[in-house]
Formats: structure tokens, sequence, C-alpha cells
């Protein structure tokens, strides 16, 4: 009887650990260890107490402890991958950049499928960054953005650089000379 109590109390050990697995970053574990202890309390016996309030500190302890550290491992992530979007995005038009296109040529080389590139400098944008200001510069270069956004997915590299990035064999004629066409 003694070997059944000790797997009862490591089964209630192990039940807040699959609430971890199962929905990472909630508080499930600790209140499942508390309520499986209030669950636990009415059928012990008086000389057991010491022993049951050890054991539902240590469980309550190790699954608020391991609830924290999901929390906060799960919150890091999250935040890694809103960086990793975040440097592949230019600040001022939300357009994905140069690191990204280069990104994605590699790969598309690494694949060996064809794919054109497209590069659109602006003329005269100089001398609107001279005349009106960054600011009214800022301005241009976005609602250039959203215009390019009609007709395709562009890129920003730089300043006042723009490129598209055309795949597929198939289609890659007709795209180009739609995008020339519209531009």
């Amino acid at each position: 009887f003694e070997s059944d109590i000790e797997e009862i109390e490591e089964m209630y050990i192990f039940i807040p650990f699959l609430y971890l697995l199962i929905l990472p970053g909630t508080m499930w574990p600790i209140l499942i260890s508390i309520l499986l202890l209030s669950a636990y309390y009415p059928s012990l016996a008086s000389n057991e107490l010491s022993d049951v309030i050890e054991d539902s500190l240590e469980l309550v302890v190790i699954a608020t402890f391991a609830t924290i550290m999901t929390y906060f491992q799960k919150n890091s992530l999250d935040k890694m991958r809103l960086f990793r979007n975040e440097s592949y995005t230019d600040y001022l038009t939300r357009l994905p950049n140069r690191k990204k296109i280069m990104a994605q040529m590699l790969s598309l080389q690494s694949k060996q499928e064809p794919f054109a590139l497209i590069i659109l400098d602006l003329d005269g944008f100089k001398s609107i960054n001279d005349q009106l200001g960054h600011l009214a510069g800022d301005e241009m270069l976005c609602m250039v953005s959203q215009r390019l956004e009609m007709i395709g997915s562009p890129y920003r590299l730089w300043g006042d650089e723009f490129a598209f990035l055309l795949t597929s064999e198939k289609h890659l004629q007709a795209e180009i000379e739609a995008v020339s066409a519209k531009i």
C-alpha cells in the first residue's frame, strides 16, 4: 500500500507538467497543482500530514517555477520572431527590405529557380529632399511604395531605390511586361 501512495504522489507531480506541455505560458499548471492537492487532503491520515505538506510545497513550487520559465521562454521566442520580422522590413515604408530580397534571391539561387530583378530608382528625389525637406521626401517615399504595392510586391533597397523580384518561369515574361507597362 505504501508503494501505491508513492506512485499516486508521482502522478500528481506529473499532471501539472502535462499542462505545461499542452498549454505553455499559461497559469494552468499552478491551478491544477492546487486543485489536485485539495482533492488529496481529505483522504490523509493525521500522521501523514507533514509529509504531504512537504510534497505539496514541492509540487506547487516546481509547477510555479516551470510555469514562469515556460512563460518567459514563450515570450522571448515571440519577441525574437518579431525582431526577425522587423529586421526584414523597412522602417519607413513597411516594405520588405534589402536583407529580405537578398535572402529570397539566395534561396532561389540555391534551388536553381529562375528569377528576374527589376530595380527602380526615383529620378530627382534628391532635389525634393533639398527643396521640401526630409519629411516631405519621406512622405513621397511612402506614397510611391503604396503605388508600387498596387502593381506587385516591391522591396525598398535603399533611399529612393525599389525593386521587384519576379519568379515563376511560366509567368516571368508576362510579369516583366506588366510591371514595365504600369510604371
